[in-house]
């Protein structure tokens, strides 16, 4: 039989390429009367190597080589298509009084075509595919389960990278469902994390990539729960306590509780803030030289603003022009002098602001400063910064986190 194949084959295809070639030797004839001797051999030529490409080429492939007959070639069509054109497929998935073993045998007796490769493994794996669905439908996946499935694969000899295939159309959104659910209760614990691992290796997935999904859905809990502990921009020690708690049942460690940089300045910021409220003044190490029974509370960096009326130049103004009215005398006429322009120009000097339990002080390298803080007469705030008012001098300042500044500065003078 495999010998006759060969031979249609063969047949066919010489006469296939006859024809063809013949076909093209009549368009080249065409202009051949026009054309010198050395363009009708190119023409011939050409003929020749067209044939060879349009039609050898393809019965190389699915004559020559069994690896690519057609049998393989219509194998390798996508399954979805298969889902909805193939009878055999839909007629098993609706016959609910058998086991998809017996409806298809069923089926094989009436319908023997149905035993040809391409056809066994298109419905093969749009079975596989019904079913592996269906089951992990509910973020689980029983022993009987997987054993139907592998008995899928295996009547229907579906390759093992068709299957990991298969699986790894669902494992991703099954993996992060599952986890969903595991952490439903904002825990998770060592058995949870083998049923989780355990259902992705079912689904072809590393265990590090599951890892990686459960701990991207932990830290949104943790993240939420942080996010409404400091939406009053206070964190009392009850609210700490209990992220941390959330932090350990999650499988998170400290470094995920603090977060990145402006996470952990966030929560800092509101720990002091409900610490100073309540009486409870941060103490430092002093980046100045303290006094004696002096405590350094808080120091930040700080930038003093001066504003200042300047001249910035000159308008109008003429020279005139010079007019001789007798021997020896001249009068200039529309002589005047200009106008200076004077503008309000803010000066700007970077420093740090120490805040201790007796003084205020500004360290710089220009416009420093130093006041006591029972001498100090008024506070005023600013989204930006603090204005501090002693005597008739007026100290501006811009600064992050001027409120809590104030309260601390606040709180020093209650304790005087």
């Amino acid at each position: 039989m495999g010998a006759f194949k060969k031979f249609i084959g063969w047949t066919c295809g010489v006469i296939g390429g006859l024809l063809i070639f013949i076909l093209l030797c009549c368009l080249v004839g065409l202009i051949i009367d026009k054309t010198s001797t050395t363009q009708h051999f190119f023409g011939w030529l050409v003929s020749l190597i067209f044939v060879i490409v349009l039609f050898g080429l393809p019965f190389y492939f699915l004559i020559l080589k069994p690896k690519y007959n057609i049998s393989s070639i219509l194998s390798g069509i996508s399954f979805p298509l298969m889902q909805f054109n193939n009878k055999y497929y839909q007629q098993i998935i609706d016959d609910k009084e058998h086991t998809w073993k017996e409806s298809i045998e069923q089926i094989i007796q009436t319908s023997p075509k149905l035993l040809k490769p391409h056809i066994m493994l298109a419905i093969g794996k749009n079975l596989y595919n019904h079913y592996l669905s269906s089951y992990i439908n509910d973020s689980k996946l029983s022993a009987e389960e997987l054993a139907d499935l592998n008995d899928i694969a295996s009547y229907f000899k579906i390759s093992e990278q068709t299957v990991n295939r298969i699986k790894n159309r669902y494992n991703k959104t099954a993996v992060y469902k599952l986890s969903k659910l595991l952490l439903s209760d904002k825990q998770f614990s060592p058995e949870d994390r083998a049923e989780l691992i355990q259902f992705a290796s079912a689904l072809n997935m590393p265990a590090a990539t599951a890892e990686s999904i459960n701990r991207a859905n932990a830290l949104e809990i943790l993240k939420f729960a942080k996010e409404e502990a400091l939406n009053d921009s206070r964190l009392t020690d009850e609210e700490e306590n209990e992220l941390i708690d959330l932090t350990d049942k999650l499988g998170l460690n400290e470094d995920d509780l603090l977060g990145s940089l402006p996470e952990q300045k966030k929560m800092t910021y509101c720990k002091l803030m409900w610490e100073v409220e309540n009486g409870k003044l941060p103490e430092i190490a002093s980046p100045i030289i303290l006094q004696k029974n002096e405590i350094c509370h808080f120091a930040i960096d700080a930038t003093r603003l001066e504003t200042k009326t300047v001249t910035t130049g000159y308008s109008g103004g003429s020279r005139g022009v010079s007019v001789r009215i007798a021997k020896g005398v001249s009068y200039r006429v529309g002589a005047y002098r200009a106008h200076p322009v004077k503008e309000e120009v803010t000066y700007k000097y970077p420093g740090n602001l120490v805040i201790t339990s007796k003084r205020i002080v500004f360290v710089a390298s220009e416009k420093g400063f130093s006041m006591l803080i029972n001498k100090l007469d008024n506070i005023e705030p600013y989204r930006d910064g603090l204005g501090f008012q002693k005597g008739t001098t007026y100290y501006l300042l811009t600064l992050e986190y001027p409120d809590l500044v104030g309260l601390i500065i606040s709180g020093a003078v209650n304790r005087l």
